[in-house]
């Protein structure tokens, strides 16, 4: 005698995304640009940003901006940011407490 089977296809895991996540997210990119403010040579968000688009896609936004910040934003704190994120992430995946 032969039993069927009601369903051969694979389990396959429903994913399930918090609607917290976007909020989440949002907070990690304002803390970040906080930290590459903070300083002994200040940085102001605007400036912070005018950097990175100037520097990464060629935009101007329109705020000036001392060619020591920039040597400073992407010398010391954004890989000091950028490690911190690598860190932290790495630390979540593994499960450490």
């Amino acid at each position: 005698m032969v039993t069927r089977v009601a369903s051969l296809s694979p389990w396959r895991p429903r994913i399930r995304v918090s609607p917290m996540l976007p909020l989440l997210a949002a907070g990690l990119v304002i803390a970040c640009i906080a930290s590459m403010g903070q300083g002994q040579l200040e940085i102001s968000s605007k400036q912070i940003l005018s950097i990175l688009a100037a520097k990464l896609f060629g935009v101007d936004l329109g705020w000036q901006f001392d060619d020591v910040q920039a040597s400073v934003l992407f010398s010391i704190r954004l890989p000091r940011v950028v490690l911190a994120l690598m860190v932290g992430s790495a630390l979540s995946v593994s499960g450490a407490t």
